[in-house]
């Protein structure tokens, strides 16, 4: 396992996915927290030590009142008031599990958190639910038994494309099993002859949103395709985006009766059929099939990764809905919260378990990078380490960034790792 490995930010991560922009130009806050911990990874019942200053602009700022939350695995949270000094805010803490530690500081115009690690490598997986294969076999013999065909192939010029000469765009949908086919942007360098092109497919993470053109890749030399989670045309108008942000309103959080109803299930099998589409394309070079996503778009790599084992390489960051048995067990609840520690072992609890992630991760072979921000309050870094601890594959790498929380541990993904894994 390769721990605290610092991955630079790519230069180019906004052109290459716009999905997590990020205003590089943006002014930075007045106020703002630093961190420090006497140790980011220690051993179970050692003592962790977290200093955190408030700052504003260069001065330490003391006299200031706060609020600290301090979670633990198998802990209940303790919230407390306190007040700023020059010396900084000194909370000492330990765990008699192997697990994880973050410490929120909140002030008038600044907060952060900050993670630390308890024999993180030493992080058990909550079981797999038992049915867990039965289902998913299921599922995707359902898929087998839907053919695939191309109900919508046409010519689009996205805004970006005069940026990207050389290349050619597609709106594309394919049959899938479930109630929504496939619907995503395909983009290709032009002129591609057959067998010359890596495939890559990009997964969004939560939200409702059309897919995105994958112009960037599709330069670079790869057969692209950017799919939207929720089967949403790239074609559809602001008024019918609008309606569908109604109708998918919540979406994360629904728990149903019925497996079939989860809007997670037609999510995965959209997963399969977009790589065999992909795979179908004449241009594919049949050496290179790269699955990449970060948050929602994590766990639905690792679908990927489980269930077609001609993925060649997957680069997931900061994966949500992984381990979410875990809270049964008394650690953090993961995104999207919807197993809490007293959730109990009911029916629901047993549907919504099938998509754990970290199951998934143990049906999966392909090379893998995963990421983690230790002050990820959203895909927490225990249920992520659970997943990787569990990840079958034999070829793993594990980033981790003390210092970043969820959307930061999304955003360092660097993209020259996946050039790398496509050949380009």
């Amino acid at each position: 396992m390769s721990i605290f490995q610092r991955v630079d930010r790519s230069p180019d991560w906004n052109q290459l996915c716009p999905e997590w922009y990020i205003d590089f130009d943006a002014p930075q806050p007045r106020r703002r927290w630093e961190f420090n911990v006497n140790k980011h990874d220690v051993a179970v019942n050692e003592k962790v030590v977290f200093t955190a200053k408030l700052f504003e602009d260069d001065c330490i700022l003391a006299g200031e009142p706060v609020k600290l939350t301090l979670t633990r695995d198998f802990h209940d949270n303790e919230t407390w008031e306190a007040v700023t000094t020059k010396e900084g805010l000194r909370v000492e803490t330990s765990l008699e599990k192997p697990g994880f530690l973050r410490l929120m500081a909140e002030a008038k115009g600044a907060s952060r958190a900050y993670g630390a690690a308890v024999d993180a490598a030493q992080i058990e997986p909550a079981p797999e639910v038992e049915g867990f294969a039965e289902y998913w076999n299921g599922r995707i013999q359902a898929l087998h038994g839907t053919p695939l065909e191309v109900k919508k192939y046409n010519r689009v010029h996205p805004a970006e494309e005069s940026e990207y000469p050389g290349t050619e765009t597609y709106s594309v949908s394919v049959t899938c099993a479930g109630p929504h086919p496939v619907e995503g942007l395909l983009s290709l360098p032009s002129n591609a002859t057959p067998g010359s092109l890596p495939a890559y497919l990009f997964l969004h993470g939560a939200g409702i949103r059309p897919p995105f053109p994958p112009l960037p890749w599709a330069k670079l030399g790869a057969l692209a395709f950017n799919i939207s989670a929720l089967a949403i045309p790239w074609e559809t108008t602001a008024e019918e985006l609008a309606q569908f942000k109604k109708t998918y309103a919540g979406y994360p959080q629904i728990a149903p009766e019925n497996p079939l109803d989860s809007p997670f299930d037609g999510m995965a099998l959209r997963v399969l059929r977009a790589l065999e589409y992909l795979k179908s394309r004449p241009e594919w070079d049949h050496k290179h099939l790269v699955v990449h996503g970060g948050s929602q778009g994590g766990w639905q790599s690792l679908v990927a990764t489980a269930f077609d084992h001609d993925v060649t390489y997957a680069q997931i960051e900061a994966p949500a809905q992984c381990n979410v048995a875990g809270a049964l067990q008394g650690r953090t609840p993961s995104w999207p919260g919807s197993i809490q520690k007293n959730s109990g072992d009911t029916p629901r609890t047993r549907i919504l378990r099938l998509f754990d992630g970290t199951s998934f991760a143990r049906h999966s072979v392909a090379p893998v990078v995963f990421t983690s921000g230790y002050s990820d309050g959203a895909a927490v870094p225990s249920s992520i380490y659970a997943t990787y601890n569990a990840y079958a594959g034999k070829q793993k790498t594990f980033w981790a960034f003390p210092d970043l929380g969820h959307e930061l541990a999304v955003f360092w993904s660097g993209a020259t790792f996946i050039r790398e894994h496509l050949g380009i």
